[in-house]
């Protein structure tokens, strides 16, 4: 069985799209006169850098109409400043656009050689992230996402390299926590494994400071299966917990929208039974919602699937994180099955699709108005399958927007998950 899986992200390229202002008017060169005295090499210089952001403005005004007009002014103002590293990380972003990923690549390398301060370092760094993320690329992807966040951070890329991390890391069969009783017992477990979630610790470490955080199941429940489950299991529930700082108003219901309190994080659980026992698989998904961010997670499907001779329990969830600078997300997929010790276990969250957004004004080494910037976007479609005992992630297509320009990158992959269960 073939699947596949898109999500749009915007992303906000670090300002390296964005049109500064002080460039439009940017002052020529005046005109050579008859008879004038030869100017000095600095005023050579001068001119030179003059002319050469007069050619950068020039190819920021073209970017939004068309690539080539665009690539043509950047190209003739590198001749004249071949090491300016923000001009350098713009060509090769124009250049990854136009197809050309083997020149891009040199030329935003050549930016982060030529960088001097955190802020040239930033955006080129992001870039060549984009750059070999779409080319199927994951560890040098990581590598140059690290730089940049190093360089500039922020929730959005963070939560993006996060998520890239896990692809490289994903994979490894978990036994479910259990067995209890009841799923009142779940609940109290939970209290105790979710008190610092590592998945929401930056969003919850301002409220909760020095103090454990609050944890709340409510069994507000996302779905169920009941029937045609593989034995021995007899009954899967889909849940929200909650996490936030301590406080004293009462929650309204148990539903997320009618927490109250803030920062109010939450968290989806699988709860599996076996009999009369019951085990759970914590924090498959999670988000926060306060005054300065929204989050939220669906489940998208919990079904059973054939692989092979075996039948597995597959949960499918999609998770967005909205914050002051962007938003984040992504959707995965949990295989859950029995093996040898005759309980269950789980493998994932296996990652299907990553994306996030982020304003070009707030990436910005130099903050240009957002009115100013130009936007870009990626969506993203993994190919996965169940074939041969594993999960196999083969392939991926990643749609690029820059402006009005559109650029779509294939990439085989070839990340393999045995269905290996203990």
């Amino acid at each position: 069985m073939n699947h596949s899986f898109a999500r749009i992200a915007a992303f906000g390229l670090l300002g390296l799209v964005s049109v500064d202002s002080g460039c439009r008017n940017a002052a020529k060169a005046p005109p050579a006169t008859a008879g004038a005295t030869a100017a000095p090499v600095q005023n050579s210089a001068e001119a030179n850098a003059a002319t050469a952001r007069g050619l950068l403005a020039q190819g920021r005004t073209a970017m939004r109409t068309e690539l080539a007009g665009a690539i043509t002014a950047f190209t003739a103002a590198q001749k004249l400043t071949p090491e300016d590293p923000e001009l350098l990380a713009e060509l090769g972003l124009l250049q990854f656009y136009s197809g050309e990923l083997d020149r891009a690549r040199d030329t935003i390398t050549a930016a982060l050689r030529a960088a001097q301060t955190p802020a040239q370092t930033a955006a080129p760094a992001y870039n060549l992230g984009l750059l070999e993320e779409a080319a199927g690329n994951i560890a040098p992807a990581v590598a140059a996402f690290e730089l940049a966040a190093a360089a500039r951070p922020g929730p959005v890329l963070q939560k993006h390299l996060d998520d890239l991390k896990a692809v490289l890391e994903q994979g490894k069969a978990e036994p479910l926590a259990g067995p209890f009783a009841s799923l009142p017992a779940v609940c109290d477990a939970l209290k105790t494994l979710q008190q610092t979630p590592k998945e929401l610790a930056k969003d919850l470490a301002a409220a909760c400071g020095t103090e454990p955080c609050e944890v709340g199941c409510p069994l507000q429940e996302l779905g169920s299966l009941t029937g045609s489950l593989p034995p021995p299991i007899s009954e899967v529930r889909v849940f929200w917990s909650r996490v936030r700082g301590k406080s004293d108003v009462i929650d309204a219901g148990p539903a997320p929208d009618q927490w109250r309190g803030e920062p109010r994080c939450g968290l989806v659980n699988t709860a599996v039974r076996l009999d009369k026992q019951w085990f759970v698989a914590a924090s498959l998904g999670s988000f926060c919602y306060s005054k300065t961010q929204q989050g939220n997670v669906q489940l998208a499907r919990i079904a059973v699937e054939s692989v092979g001779s075996s039948k597995l329990v597959t949960v499918s969830l999609d998770a967005t994180q909205d914050y002051q600078s962007g938003s984040a997300g992504n959707s995965s997929l949990t295989v859950i099955g029995v093996g040898k010790s005759k309980k269950p276990a789980r493998i994932g969250p296996i990652l299907r699709a990553t994306y996030g957004s982020m304003p070009a004004a707030e990436a910005a080494a130099k903050g240009p108005k957002a009115e100013e910037a130009i936007q870009a976007s990626s969506a993203t479609t993994y190919e996965w399958r169940f074939a041969d005992g594993a999960l196999q992630i083969t392939g991926q297509t990643v749609d690029s927007t820059l402006g009005p320009h559109k650029r779509q990158t294939k990439a085989p992959l070839t990340l393999r998950y045995p269905l290996v269960f203990p």
